[in-house]
């Protein structure tokens, strides 16, 4: 049997599911698809993905 992949993700403001109120900031691991479904929705983004983006927007700002 194959593992399901997971993802962790950050809510970027209050989200209730299945009668449960998760606030903004909450970290949540979730299935691939439903963590996708979520960043998708502009509801979560990917945890580490403010880092990544500005790790790049340093290295394209670097000056010799």
């Amino acid at each position: 049997m194959k593992k399901q992949q997971t993802k962790t993700v950050e809510l970027r403001k209050q989200h209730e599911h299945a009668g449960r109120t998760y606030p903004k900031g909450a970290e949540l691991t979730l299935p691939e698809g439903k963590a996708d479904w979520l960043i998708g929705t502009r509801v979560a983004k990917e945890v580490g993905a403010d880092s990544k983006a500005d790790s790049q927007a340093d290295a394209g700002n670097a000056t010799a």
